[in-house]
């Protein structure tokens, strides 16, 4: 049961119309130079490019 629902989701997460619209990546390195800088200005966090939000929901199960 878990792993049709993570392959579901993968599947979706990956799926070309998901990523052109949420997926962005440096494409210059003055771009990367900027997006690295303002990870660092966050938190000190060196070196990074970028992040996948990890937001979770708590989701009550239906009671039987």
């Amino acid at each position: 049961m878990v792993s049709k629902v993570v392959t579901e989701v993968l599947q979706e997460l990956t799926s070309p119309d998901m990523v052109r619209e949420h997926v962005r990546f440096p494409t210059s390195v003055h771009d990367l130079d900027s997006q690295v800088a303002q990870f660092a200005g966050i938190a000190n966090f060196l070196k990074v490019v970028g992040v996948i939000d990890g937001t979770q929901v708590r989701i009550l199960a239906p009671s039987l």
